[in-house]
């Protein structure tokens, strides 16, 4: 092989390189192959050892051929050293070495790597910091870099990458190696190089190396010695001679000696064989090592002491082509650098560690003659080194390094500072650089005199000393503790070492101030070690020579770099730059203050070093901030200049300003994104534009300033956002702003600025009329804001820089602008819309350009639904403007789609409810989201524009591109119902794709223009005219993809597999998804059954069992995923099914129907049914629960529809699936009624509803002939309807659109059954006729149906049931006409009572889905029935007393619920009672019967079955407690079951009612409620306080205590004496003592600050006693029993206004836990161990009065929280705030503070109006936040109205009124309610306050929508309160006799009144109506605000 170079830099022979990267491949390998590493390695040995025996032949052979002679010089020794180079070397990290030598791409793509070599661990830390190797077109005459030749090449510190980053490392113009050719260069070309991989301090990679074994390093050992023998290098090296110098000119071979360079490759291989620990330190090989190694080094040190007289290197003065030859003299140095490693790794014990220190300290000491300093770095690095290795190694040696280390840094006589010096003594006569040796064969001639090669090796040093010193203290720290403060003394005495005018001092102190910046990044975490730094660096500032300031400046700046990110470096260069630009604006400079004007550059390149360097993002952002706060701090001060000096312009100024925008922006560049920035950072970022615009920064070409700062002014606008926010006014930040003011600023120049914008603009006359009316600040302001965003949209990469001028348009204070400004900035959007246009022009018409044009589209047809007008309509405009620019834009497929999905999105718009929620909405395919209209209307107008205007887009394409279209919108259908929903997996995807309806539609416009036309048009403009979308059609193409694709897909499925392998691979997976609850999945499994049933029919047969199975899964598999969309799914693929093969439809009725009755067994959706025998209910929440899930019954309701559909075409079509569906109705169809097991909703009742109707549809044909079977049938009928009313109401659940619904169902219902009864007459007629049949019955026909004449169903026999002789067939015929009209009666008589019922149900439905009776015309078809004259008929307690009994005899438990679905219902409730009285056992089981049971009089007579009661079921604790009030006769039987029922509820039920508990024991006369209170308060301790409590303030009946109540006392005593005997012992008394001492600690405290003075000595001593209070572990406050106390805020203290008491408030910090836990927390040794600990933590404010008697407060907010209660179970969104209030003594309390809230008082002292405030806390009436405040006040006020009127609570005061921060309104104090009022019970104030400030927030006018929602709320909240009156009115009768203040004598009959209790639902919601008109702006409620005012100062 010829050794010719390839390439320019190829220095080393071929043989050497092959056998390197094989050897590297051999190494790799071994890495990762655990079956062959070891053999490989093993060879490596053995290939070095065959090598080395031949290459010691060949040299001892004196008479060796020429042959030979080329082959041992050109092909033996370079394989050596290549394998040499390559031996030992292993990748830490997983990725091969030959990988960063030759890379793959995609291989590095596959892995994440780059191509970058520099970047990956795996390179050889020799080219980390390395010259490159400069490419040959940059080669100019004798300037040809040679690796070989630079020295910093082989430094070890240059191994390792530099944790500091240093602001000079561009000075070096050492350029880092990083790409793959440099690297493969320096391999090739460098000798001895490799793949370094030693780590000699850690930190590298934990993956260890494989191992030779010891056997194999032993041989390598042996072949060591050979190879260094140096009688054998110097043979090789004479053999060597004749051939290099007979080489050919262009031959790559370096190697005039081979000595020096295997001596450095074999040390190398066992320096990286020695720190990788394959040699075990102090083995036996470990010493041969050392021993050989020292010899070497001892060996080499003396061949460097003698001159070279070698005569080959004389006579080699010629070059050879630029290969230059290796030389001796500095492979040499290299040697023993790698010796000293060795060495040093050798060491392994402090007795070999001091030695080696000693002798490497004396060895970095300047020598006699220093002339070769710099080439012996390489030895002085590894010693350096050396010394931080033996500190880790050895730590006691670690003092003695770190003397050697600071000497050679600091010691002004060390060889550094001789170096940094220049060397003066070397040098003689004033030279002051070190002199370069001669290159004329001296071995001193390896450098040359270039200084800036003797700057790097200084450098190097410096940074490795540092560096060494680093690790050094670190070790020395751990063993001392104030290491590195002692080191910094050291330092700081350092300085005054050497005289300042002595220049050493300056190479001293740059030394040391490069440690100090080291010293504080690496030891900030030593507390105090930064303070210390930066007081030293203080100490010196400005205090010696100006060098060193700047020294210091840079030092500072690499230490923030390095994280220490401190206030002190960037104070300092804050109080530099600003006291330098006061200068330069010409102020004296002080002379007691420094002068920095000598350090003003170096403090902006520090800056600088600053804004490259950081890294953590906290410390960037905090850094822009401090920079733009100095840049608007130069501005203010160059604005304050030139106003004092008028000659001095603005611009003179600027280069102070402009010097800092390179920082900015390079920090600036650093942030991702500033898409929500702080007001702050904001606002400054605002201030800069305006500054930048003033002083001509943002101005292009102006040619004033530096490029550098234009280009950094655009890198700024492209991370610049807008300068608005909405927490922001704009007009006031902008009129107020310090850097818009100049007063000094003539109107002429005004002029101009104002003609500048004119001019930029291209304004019109209008617009231009208005600029020449803005002030200066709105100018400059748009200004800022023009150059801001054409500059970002010019220069920016980011898709929305162009859009994000909408954020100004959507700015709401700019939206009420009218002074110019809002039109100011809409003419920029068209600036920036003709910058966008200008740049997207120029670009390549490239794919990159189209999708952004594509995605601005997008954009701007989103905006063009913005809720803003304007916005719309620049949104058009622009995109009028985008699409003449960019016709294509029309037959984008990414917009055609988007317009498709913004129509169907926006019909999906008016499908929800606007007042329910804040509808945001995700367009498809974008990053854009859509918020909708809060009215209907609007949103109706908005789909209609955008429709009309997408309509006239699609058009205008269609011209351009006809068939393209026609294309992208049958693709987008089919991309939406096979690829776009295929894409989503969820559960929760949905079943209709948007944007489906309306494709097809423009589909069949294009497709049907001449076909059919006429029809689709009016089908389309019917739909465009509500704006929804037709989901007919979008379900029709979805249908036909989906059968067409499944289609392809089964018969390639058939093709691969035979039918009983498909059938079974089916069934597993339907079943698989079915488990997994994976929708879409069991979609398209349920899709490809139904086609491998259609395309098998044929072949296999209809009634073949593989069809059986796959009908049987493809019906029966809905029942294991019962969900909606499941059944959609079946649904569709049954219709699929029935109209491909119309004969399999018996089969699969008979499929479905039995799948139907699966359902009916399983107890799914309609049929559900609840275990739960105590369901929770307003009266008694259970977990905080008023009522239980509804069951999903949507499943059964598609289901219901589909069997619908089918009985009405089989009533036409097939006898056989109308007896199949008979079957199927009388298996489903029950005839028991009043199960409490099943939930009777109204989604229930609307699904029943539907599947009774097709059922009724079938009794009313012919098509049953068997009259028996039909009586049946109807029967089952009759009794499922009337079972749903056999149980308590429910409250629709669903939005309008559902409930309008479920009123149809109900309605086509009730007509079915309406019309049965002229079927009944004939099929009695039918009936009557058979019996004259003379036909004998078969056998078969007899006994078809039992006869149960004892129960209600009655069925008549038929003639052929009968078997008669002819002589008496005239007296049967008779018999039977009685019989028959019997029958007929019977069912009349049920058919009405059902007929009453459902008129009743659809009066309650159609009062929820229309409480305001405006919307008749959505039921318009219930006017063609007969419904409103059945509901408007005279109802007479005949009729009433009628329904009552048959009802009593169908059910018992239907009877019981009919009173509360009847007007005017007295009748019936005397009725039921008679018949309960009759037969109580047979609604013993039902608790609401109880009612009519247990009367007062029933009671007082006290009948024989009044004992039934004892067995009753648990009624409400409320009508339990009703037995023992004054209204209900004593009876030990009837209080015997109320104890019962009482005991059964949870202490959560039971502690809500303790107030009527207590009263109940007024009446308690044989003791009963007394026993249960005491057993009661024994089983729970939480109770038993409560109980305690309320004992205490019942036993007076005054406020201070002293006047005992006559009935109550002695019982109270007697029972707290028994409770108190009961807890006297054991964890309950503990839990007891310390719960009351607590609280009567907190208690106290109002009467110890009571005799103080009101105000500040009075808040002095509450304060004071608050803070003596511990709160012992285990205490809650009596109004909490659901949290734990765990601290008090001692500084919350507030005494309250009082006349005569003194009530406070104090806050506490509590821990949620529930009762339970509590109690647990309470009775335990160690309560605080039984806290949770992961338990949410709040403050709990509460207020603490005595003196006041707060029973009243208890029994409203009692109410308040049951109405709460009702609410939440009827659905409705209301908000109520029952705080909580405790009464715990005679006029003592507890009351619960609301937080975050302020009373409407105090908002009148801030605002004028509630408007106003809603305004300035939320933002514009559009915006988000305030429409959802809105919201929340609506839901409030609905709520609070309604409390206000039915508890008729007054005093309502803006005092009383609170608003939190969400915008809910929230009443308080309810001093006066029901009778009770202020002024003498005048009764002033309305029933409810309905003032003009809170009708502006709802709309301001009744006919508003949110008054209208409000109204609605408000009736709906009455309508369902109505049904539990009588509850709310047993338990304030059961407080009467508290004689509070508000019960005057009437006030139960008036509070039952205020419920309508005879009304009809209808009526009650138009009496409500007219409560809320009469109160609406009711002058008496401003008037009694205007009274407060006037005598208590209470705002309003």
């Amino acid at each position: 092989m010829d050794d010719y170079k390839i390439t320019t830099f190829d220095r080393l022979p071929v043989s050497e390189r092959f056998a390197f990267c094989l050897n590297t491949v051999m190494s790799d390998i071994a890495t990762k192959s655990t079956a062959y590493g070891a053999d490989i390695l093993s060879r490596q040995v053995d290939v070095l050892e065959e090598l080395t025996h031949k290459i010691l032949k060949y040299v001892r052979d004196d008479s060796l051929s020429k042959d030979k002679l080329r082959i041992l010089c050109y092909d033996l020794v370079p394989a050596l050293l290549g394998i040499l180079r390559s031996t030992g070397r292993f990748s830490k990290t997983g990725i091969p070495f030959i990988c960063s030598l030759f890379p793959d791409e995609t291989f590095a793509r596959r892995k994440g790597l780059a191509n970058d070599p520099s970047t990956l661990p795996l390179v050889p830390r020799t080219l980390c910091r390395s010259a490159s190797i400069v490419p040959d077109s940059r080669l100019k005459g004798d300037h040809k870099t040679d690796i070989a030749a630079n020295p910093l090449t082989n430094f070890p510190f240059f191994r390792r990458q530099s944790t500091v980053p240093s602001r000079d490392e561009q000075s070096f113009k050492v350029n880092e190696v990083s790409a793959t050719e440099d690297l493969r260069t320096y391999l090739f070309s460098r000798t001895g190089a490799c793949f370094e991989n030693v780590d000699k301090f850690g930190g590298g990679p934990s993956v260890l190396p494989p191992g030779f074994g010891k056997k194999k390093l032993e041989d390598l050992l042996k072949l060591t010695k050979h190879l260094m023998d140096e009688k054998t290098l110097e043979l090789l090296d004479g053999k060597n001679h004749d051939i290099y110098l007979s080489q050919p000119p262009t031959t790559a071979y370096p190697y005039r000696t081979y000595s020096e360079t295997v001596r450095f490759a074999v040390a190398s291989m066992w320096r990286q064989l020695c720190y990788d620990e394959q040699v075990h330190k102090g083995s036996k090989l470990a010493k041969e090592i050392k021993t050989l190694f020292e010899e070497c080094y001892r060996r080499s040190q003396i061949a460097l002491q003698r001159p070279t007289t070698s005569t080959r290197e004389r006579e080699d003065t010629l070059p050879r082509s630029g290969t230059k030859a290796v030389h001796a003299y500095r492979q040499t140095i290299y040697c023993i650098a790698v010796y000293v490693d060795i060495m040093v790794w050798c060491a392994g014990s402090s007795n070999e560690t001091e030695p080696i220190t000693t002798h490497l300290g004396n060895k970095i000491k300047p020598a006699v003659r220093t002339k070769n300093m710099v080439a012996q770095c390489p030895i002085f690095i590894s010693c350096l080194e050396a010394f931080a290795y033996l500190s880790k190694l050895s730590p006691s040696t670690a003092n003695m390094a770190l003397s050697y280390l600071k000497d050679f840094l600091m010691e002004p006589e060390s060889l550094l500072i001789k170096l940094q010096l220049g060397d003066r003594e070397v040098a003689g006569g004033g030279r002051s650089t070190l002199p370069a040796i001669a290159t004329n064969g001296n071995h001193n001639d390896t450098l040359t005199r270039d200084g800036e090669k003797i700057s790097q090796v200084v450098d190097a040093l410096r940074e490795c000393c540092i560096e060494c010193i680093v690790i050094a203290l670190r070790v020395a720290q751990q063993e001392q503790s104030d290491a590195v403060r002692a080191l910094l003394a050291f330092m700081s005495g350092s300085l005054f070492r050497v005289e300042h005018s002595d220049p050493r001092y300056i190479a001293v102190a740059t030394n040391l101030f490069s440690l100090l910046s080291r010293l504080a990044i690496k030891f900030k975490d030593i507390p105090k070690t930064v303070d210390m730094v930066f007081n030293i660096c203080q100490d010196v500032f400005c205090k010696t020579t100006n060098q060193i300031d700047v020294v210091i400046v840079d030092q500072l700046a690499n230490a923030v770099v390095g994280g220490v990110y401190e206030s002190y470096p960037l104070a300092l260069f804050n109080i530099i730059t600003v006291e330098t630009s006061s200068a330069a604006y010409g102020r004296p400079v002080s002379t007691d203050k420094p002068d920095y004007r000598h350090v003003s550059l170096a403090v902006i390149r520090g800056l600088k070093t600053i804004a490259e360097g950081l890294e953590n993002p906290d410390d960037i952002l905090d850094f822009l901030n401090k920079m733009l706060e100095l840049f608007i701090q130069l501005g203010l001060e160059s604005k304050k200049a030139n106003e004092k000096s008028a000659a001095m312009k603005a611009s003179s100024s600027a280069g102070n300003l402009g010097v800092l925008i390179p920082v900015i922006a390079t920090v600036i560049k650093k942030i991702p994104s500033l898409k929500n920035p702080k007001p702050r950072i904001l606002k400054l970022l605002r201030d800069f534009w305006l500054y930048s615009h003033i002083l001509g920064f943002a101005v292009p070409d102006s040619g004033l300033w530096p490029e550098e700062w234009f280009t950094g002014v655009c890198d700024i606008a492209v991370k610049t956002p807008p300068l608005v926010t909405k927490e922001v006014v704009l007009r006031a930040e902008i009129e107020y702003n310090s850097a818009l003011k100049s007063d000094s600023l003539s109107a002429v120049e005004l002029q101009d600025i104002r003609n500048t914008l004119i001019e930029l603009l291209k304004a019109g006359a209008d617009l231009a009329y208005k600029i020449n009316r803005l002030s200066l600040a709105q100018c400059l302001f748009l200004l800022s804001v023009y150059r801001l965003e054409t500059l970002k949209v010019t220069y920016s990469d980011e898709p929305d820089a162009v859009t994000q001028i909408f954020v100004y348009l959507e700015d709401y204070s700019l939206q009420k602008d009218e002074t110019g400004l809002r039109d100011g900035v809409q003419a920029i959007s068209f600036a920036v819309l003709d910058c966008f246009l200008q740049r997207a022009s120029s670009m390549p018409k490239a794919e990159k350009r189209n999708r952004e044009l594509d995605l601005q589209a997008q954009y701007l047809l989103v905006a063009f639904n913005n809720v803003n007008p304007t916005i719309r309509q620049i949104a058009d405009q622009w995109l009028s403007r985008l699409v003449e620019t960019f016709p294509h834009i029309l037959w984008s497929r990414k917009v055609l789609w988007t317009i498709l999905d913004i129509a169907q999105t926006l019909s999906a718009s008016l499908e929800s409810n606007p007042n329910e929620e804040d509808l945001v909405l995700r367009i498809p395919n974008t990053p854009y989201s859509l918020r909708f209209m809060d009215t209907p209307e609007e949103r109706e107008q908005i789909v209609k524009l955008f429709t009309g205007r997408c309509e006239e887009f699609i058009g205008e394409a269609m011209k351009w591109a006809p068939f393209a279209i026609r294309s992208n919108l049958e693709q987008y259908m089919l991309e939406k119902t096979i690829g776009g929903s295929g894409t989503s997996s969820g559960a929760d995807s949905p079943v209709e794709p948007v944007g489906l309806s309306y494709a097809a539609e423009n589909l069949l416009r294009q497709v049907g223009l001449n076909v059919g036309s006429a029809t689709v048009n009016t089908s389309v403009a019917a739909n465009r005219k509500v704006g929804i979308a037709n989901k007919d059609v979008s379900t029709f193409v979805m249908d036909f993809t989906a059968r067409c694709r499944y289609s392809g897909e089964v018969r390639s499925m058939k093709n691969l597999m035979k039918m009983d392998d498909l059938c079974q691979d089916l069934q597993d997976r339907i079943k698989a998804a079915c488990a997994d609850k994976h929708e879409r999945k069991f979609e398209e499994l349920m899709y490809q059954t139904c086609a491998v049933i259609i395309q098998s029919a044929d072949d296999l047969g209809v009634y073949s069992t593989h069809i059986r199975k796959l009908l049987r899964l493809l019906t029966w598999s809905v029942t294991e995923l019962f969900t909606s969309r499941a059944v959609t799914s079946a649904v569709r693929c049954w219709q699929w099914l029935l109209a491909a093969k119309p004969e399999i439809h018996l089969n699969f009725i008979n499929q479905m129907v039995a799948a139907w009755n699966q359902s009916h067994e399983m107890k799914l959706g309609l049929f559900a049914e609840t275990d739960d025998q105590d369901p929770p209910t307003p009266l008694a929440v259970r977990n905080g629960a008023s009522r239980l899930p509804a069951p999903d019954i949507q499943p059964h309701v598609v289901w219901c529809k589909f069997i619908q559909e089918r009985v009405e075409i089989a009533r036409y079509h097939s006898q056989h699936e109308i007896d199949v569906f008979v079957a199927m109705f009388n298996q489903c169809l029950g005839t028991s009624i009043g199960s409490k097991r099943r939930q009777r909703t109204v989604r229930y009742g609307s699904c029943l509803f539907r599947f009774l109707s097709s059922g009724l549809r079938l009794l009313q044909d012919d098509n049953i002939a068997n009259a028996p079977a039909k009586n049946a049938l109807r029967e089952r009928v009759y009794a499922t309807a009337m079972d749903y009313f056999a149980g308590p109401l429910d409250f629709p659940q669903d939005f309008k659109q559902e409930i309008r619904d479920d009123i149809k169902v109900l309605i086509r219902f009730w007509v079915l059954l309406h019309t049965d009864k002229r079927y009944l007459q004939s099929e009695t007629h039918d009936s009557v006729d058979s019996a004259s049949i003379p036909e004998r019955p078969s056998a078969s026909a007899t006994n078809t149906l039992t006869i149960n004449r004892a129960g209600w169903m009655n069925i008549p026999q038929s003639s052929s049931q009968v078997n008669i002789s002819s002589n008496r067939r005239g007296a049967l015929n008779k018999r039977q006409v009685r019989l028959n009209t019997d029958f007929v009666r019977a069912y009349f008589r049920r058919r009405n009572l059902i007929l009453a019922l459902l008129a009743s149900e659809y009066d309650r439905w159609v009062v929820w889905y229309d409480p305001l009776n405006v919307l008749a015309d959505d039921l318009a078809e219930v006017n063609e029935t007969k419904l409103p004259a059945w509901m408007n008929q005279l109802v007479t307690p005949k009729m009433l007393r009628e329904h009552a009994r048959v009802a009593w005899q169908i059910s018992p438990v239907l009877a019981v619920y009919l009173p509360p679905k009847f007007r005017h219902a007295d009748v019936l409730v005397r009725e039921i009672t008679r018949l309960v009285r009759l037969k109580p056992d047979a609604v013993m089981d039902v608790p609401s019967a109880l009612t009519y049971f247990a009367t007062p009089e029933c009671i007082e007579a006290d009948p024989p079955e009044l004992v039934n009661i004892l067995t009753w079921a648990k009624c409400s604790p409320v009508q339990a407690l009703n037995l023992f009030s004054k209204d209900s006769p004593p009876n030990s039987v009837t209080h015997q079951y109320a104890s019962r029922v009482l005991q059964d509820y949870d202490v959560e039920v039971m502690i809500f009612y303790i107030p009527q508990i207590i009263q109940a024991l007024r009446y308690d006369y044989m003791g009963h409620i007394r026993q249960y209170v005491i057993d009661a308060a024994s089983h729970s301790n939480l109770l038993a306080h409560q109980i305690i409590w309320n004992i205490q303030c019942n036993k007076y009946t005054d406020e201070d205590g002293k006047n005992e109540d006559p009935v109550l006392f002695k019982k109270l005593s007697e029972i707290q004496d028994e409770i108190t005997a009961r807890l006297a012992s054991g964890p309950a008394k503990v839990f007891r003592e310390r719960e009351f001492d607590f609280f009567k600690l907190v208690t106290d405290i109002s009467g110890t600050i009571r005799p103080f003075e009101k105000g500040e000595k009075r808040k002095q001593a509450c304060l004071k006693e608050l803070a003596k209070i511990k709160v012992p572990p285990g205490c809650y406050l009596p109004s909490n029993p659901e949290a734990v106390v765990v601290g008090i805020d001692a500084k919350s203290g507030m005494p309250l206004q009082s006349a005569a008491k003194a009530p406070y408030l104090a806050k506490f910090m509590v821990k949620k836990c529930t009762l339970k836990e509590l109690e647990e927390i309470g009775t335990a040794e160690n309560p605080e161990s039984k806290v949770p600990k992961d338990a949410p933590e709040y403050w709990q404010a509460a207020i603490f009065k005595v003196g006041d008697d707060v029973r009243q407060d208890m029994l409203a907010l009692q109410i308040m929280q049951l109405f709460k209660n009702v609410f939440d179970m009827a659905g409705l969104q209301l908000y109520l705030y029952p705080y909580r209030v405790v009464a715990t003594g005679p006029g003592c309390g507890v009351i619960e503070c609301v937080p975050d809230t302020k009373s409407r008082d105090q908002l009148g002292k801030q605002t004028d109006s509630l408007l106003e405030y809603f305004e300035a806390t939320y933002g514009d009436v559009k915006s988000p936040e305030y429409i959802e405040a809105r919201r929340n006040f609506i839901r409030s006020m609905a709520a609070y109205s309604l409390i206000t009127f039915i508890l008729q609570v007054k005093d309502r005061h803006n005092g009383n009124i609170l608003i939190d921060k969400h915008g809910h309104i929230i009443h308080i104090d309810f001093g006066f309610l029901f009778e009770s009022s202020p002024g003498g019970n005048m009764g002033w104030e309305p029933d409810f306050k309905l003032t003009p400030e809170f009708a502006t927030i709802m709309g301001e006018k009744i006919e508003s929508q949110h008054f209208k929602w409000f109204m609605e709320l408000t009736v709906r909240a009455y309508v369902a309160l109505r049904h539990f009156r009588e509850e709310f009115c047993t338990l304030v009768s059961l407080m009467l006799d508290t004689n509070l203040p508000c019960f005057r004598g009437q006030t139960i009959p008036k509070l039952r009144a205020r419920f309508c209790p005879n009304a009809s639902e209808r009526e009650a919601a138009d009496y409500m109506i007219k409560v809320i008109k009469d109160c609406f702006l009711n002058y008496r409620a401003r008037t009694y605000d205007m009274i407060q005012f006037k005598q208590n100062r209470i705002n309003y």
